[in-house]
């Protein structure tokens, strides 16, 4: 990734906004669907695989006016399901070039590399949950 904090050219007299303009995004609720609103973290950061057990359960029922003779009951059926883990991963490159760079335009680059990597995580994340 770029750090891209281009040269400035000013007329004067002229105004200067101090404030930033940020670019947002708006919130899919994705995680929502999650217990809690979050993942639940349980395997250990080398875990290759997960491994579960699942049973699904069918009901059935009947209603009828008179007293049936036949009564549906309920199907169990159990499965192993597996998947693979995923190991999601980003980084931050700047020198004290591009930090002084983003200083003319009145930005904190590590702590502005630091948002982007939480955003790139929590973008991944939301989409391998849709």
């Amino acid at each position: 990734m770029a750090n891209i904090f281009p040269a400035q050219a000013k007329i004067h007299p002229s105004f200067s906004e101090p404030e930033l303009i940020v670019q947002y995004f708006q919130a899919s609720g994705a995680f929502a669907t999650l217990f809690q609103g979050k993942p639940r973290v349980r395997m250990g950061a080398e875990d290759l695989w997960v491994y579960v057990n699942q049973l699904n359960i069918r009901s059935q029922s009947i209603a009828s006016q008179f007293a049936a003779e036949f009564l549906p009951s309920a199907t169990l059926q159990a499965e192993y399901l597996q998947t693979a883990t995923y190991l999601l991963r980003v980084r931050a490159i700047y020198d004290r070039h591009d930090i002084a760079a983003a200083a003319r335009y009145a930005v904190g680059l590590p702590m502005a590399q630091e948002l982007a990597m939480r955003q790139g995580i929590f973008n991944q994340s939301r989409s391998m949950l849709l």
